[in-house]
């Protein structure tokens, strides 16, 4: 469900709990372990769960799920230039030979990336709402995502305004 191996998960849970988005506990509530947080985000962001719902399931507030996912969405986008990097070309023969072996030499030749997109729900925003209404009628920004062979994002680009994109 949360599309990540053990391993990255504890690489995420061990980079985000050192981190500066991870807060001391400031009295009365105990904290969120950081494990339990970054379930909490990777099940929002993996499912069509309602806030509510992750808080039922979570045993949280739904301001504390609001909050969890502020964090750790933060903590992400600090890293992200760190950990999504676009290959070098030693690295890009690798890919290419990667994605012709698991095509057992059918797929096309010189790929370096598999890409894909979604729309990612929001509220109206108040300036310009035209903008970010999608070909299915409700208000939302962009994900595309480019991986390699290996699954790892090579890149990402979110948030531009449908309009601007033609999506």
């Amino acid at each position: 469900m949360f599309r990540l191996s053990r391993e990255t998960f504890g690489d995420l849970v061990a980079r985000y709990q050192t981190s500066s988005f991870f807060p001391d506990s400031p009295g009365g509530r105990p904290r969120i372990s950081a494990n339990k947080t970054c379930l909490v985000v990777l099940s929002y962001l993996g499912s069509q769960s309602s806030m509510y719902s992750l808080a039922d399931r979570f045993d949280i507030s739904e301001s504390s799920v609001r909050t969890c996912i502020e964090r750790v969405l933060n903590f992400l986008l600090s890293i992200s230039e760190e950990v999504i990097s676009w290959p070098d070309s030693r690295e890009q023969e690798r890919i290419k030979t990667g994605f012709l072996l698991r095509s057992e030499g059918k797929g096309p030749r010189n790929t370096i990336g598999c890409v894909d997109g979604c729309h990612i729900e929001i509220k109206k925003p108040e300036e310009s709402p035209h903008s970010y209404f999608n070909r299915k009628k409700f208000p939302s920004v962009v994900l595309q995502g480019i991986c390699n062979d290996r699954n790892k994002f090579i890149d990402v680009l979110i948030g531009f305004p449908v309009e601007k994109t033609g999506h």
